[in-house]
């Protein structure tokens, strides 16, 4: 078998197989370091604590605060042993505390302001020519008074 014969069985024959399998490979592993940083398990920490808060809040609306937070608690602790996320107590609070108080908060939305019109801008006044109206001119055909002179 010559190069070419070769490059050409590599080419179209292996990497189409190979490839696709390669880049998954790659992919789960790339997927299995993004979530054991510990980041990435404080951020899913938060997130499911959220889902537990609203989840709880759902159910028990009503109930005492106390009983509500012991049970978010529980399910929270239950998300992350299944999910094999170690976080701190004191994280699960802090996030636990700031969903709830989020919830509390009154989001305040201020209506959308009318766009207003525009006033137009005032026009410049056109003056209308003058018009001289010229009177012709009279000759005073009356003779003066005259004088006395003394």
């Amino acid at each position: 078998m010559d190069m070419n014969t070769i490059a050409n069985i590599i080419v179209f024959l292996i990497l189409p197989w190979f490839l696709p399998l390669l880049l998954t490979v790659c992919l789960y592993w790339y997927k299995q370091l993004i979530a054991s940083l510990p980041v990435a398990q404080r951020a899913e920490a938060v997130r499911i604590t959220q889902m537990a808060v609203n989840a709880v809040e759902q159910a028990m609306g009503g109930s005492p605060g106390t009983a509500k937070r012991q049970i978010a608690i529980d399910n929270i602790n239950k998300v992350l042993n299944a999910a094999k996320i170690n976080v701190s107590p004191d994280l699960i609070g802090m996030a636990l505390e700031e969903t709830v108080h989020a919830m509390n908060t009154p989001l305040v939305v201020a209506p959308a302001s009318m766009p207003t019109v525009p006033t137009p801008l005032p026009q410049p006044q056109v003056l209308a020519p003058t018009v001289m109206v010229t009177t012709p001119h009279v000759q005073n055909t009356s003779v003066p008074a005259q004088v006395e002179t003394k």
